[in-house]
């Protein structure tokens, strides 16, 4: 038998998925919740080329778009798989085993999983009773043994922020120390506020961003990073062959030659959020809205419960990890006013039976 590297053999992922989520209200993985319009579709299939089957693909045209849109010279931007595919990135260019990486406990799965892949040290950031960073914790954690920190902002699973004056300054100390900072900004839309400009005044810091929530698209797996170009440079020497494939490529064009796309849905997932929580809160839940396109709910005991039972009335919700603060809470993505009335719907269901 082959060996398996001992940190990849003990590694813990979620088992593999063979169950569709096609006709459920899709409340779990805080994706856009609005079906495509398929005159959009049609306009996106046409703009392909025949010969563009046949081809790799030629991204000039998104980067082009993206530097536009961003208002950053193009050497300064990377396409990538997801923000996921950044945060890879991030490991391969900066963490050697051994090193300390420090992150928000708990936050996105993937920044434990690649911390255990590259066998690095976790320095975890935990949050105050009020859902607060212990922003004094996270400042003494970052040291000279770190050599990333990497944020989410806002969060998930807490929908909690660090405010851009707090931030400026955790970027400030990391560079002095020679320490990259990465800013993950994948629910930007939601909450408006950004660090993209201090990549002009800090060679230390990499934004990243994704075409996964707000913009509607996740199943095209399209991402992109900021920051410095000679750290731009270091993530496209451990891309892949092609950053992103010639489908992905034309959805994004589309998205952001059509800039109401994203306007109109934010104002929609705002209202859908505002309904869903007044309805959790007649429901006598206690609720945490936070930033981002998702609120959480505290069920205690329950939500294992409940989450089966929703997901036999064709909803689907995100249960936290049980090792976390979170344990009690259910995690609902927001959206449209109409699917949020099936999701209160089925609950009510639950809790008057």
């Amino acid at each position: 038998m082959i060996k398996i590297k001992e940190r990849i053999r003990k590694l813990n992922r979620f088992p593999r998925v063979n169950e569709s989520r096609i006709g459920y209200v899709r409340a779990d993985k805080n994706e856009g919740m609005l079906d495509w319009d398929k005159k959009a579709l049609s306009c996106i299939y046409s703009s392909i080329r025949p010969e563009e089957f046949s081809m790799y693909p030629e991204p000039c045209r998104l980067y082009k778009k993206l530097s536009g849109y961003l208002g950053v010279p193009e050497e300064r931007i990377l396409l990538t798989n997801g923000s996921d595919g950044g945060i890879k990135s991030a490991f391969e260019v900066f963490v050697e085993p051994g090193d300390s990486v420090v992150v928000l406990d708990p936050t996105y799965a993937m920044y434990d999983i690649y911390i255990k892949i590259f066998g690095a040290r976790k320095i975890g950031v935990g949050f105050k009773n009020d859902f607060s960073v212990d922003k004094k914790k996270l400042t003494v954690s970052v040291s000279k043994r770190t050599k990333l920190i990497a944020l989410a902002n806002p969060n998930s699973p807490t929908g909690t922020v660090l405010e851009l004056d707090f931030l400026r300054e955790i970027i400030r100390k990391a560079n002095r120390l020679g320490i990259a900072v990465l800013i993950d900004e994948a629910y930007f839309h939601f909450y408006p506020h950004t660090v993209l400009k201090l990549t002009q005044r800090f060679d230390n810091l990499i934004v990243l961003r994704t075409f996964s929530k707000a913009l509607g698209a996740a199943s095209i797996r399209l991402g992109y990073a900021v920051s410095h170009p000679d750290t731009i440079e270091a993530f496209f020497k451990v891309r892949p062959m092609y950053e992103a494939h010639t489908f992905a490529l034309k959805v994004a064009e589309y998205i952001l030659d059509h800039p109401k796309h994203i306007q109109n849905y934010v104002k929609v997932e705002s209202e859908g959020k505002k309904y869903l929580a007044a309805g959790l809160k007649r429901m006598g839940l206690e609720i945490i809205k936070g930033h981002a396109n998702f609120v959480l709910a505290k069920v205690y005991g329950k939500r294992k419960d409940v989450y089966a039972y929703l997901k036999s009335k064709g909803v689907l919700i995100y249960l936290p990890s049980e090792d976390s603060f979170l344990r009690d809470y259910l995690r609902i993505t927001t959206g449209p006013k109409e699917k949020m009335e099936i999701v209160l719907r089925a609950l009510k269901g639950y809790f008057s039976r």
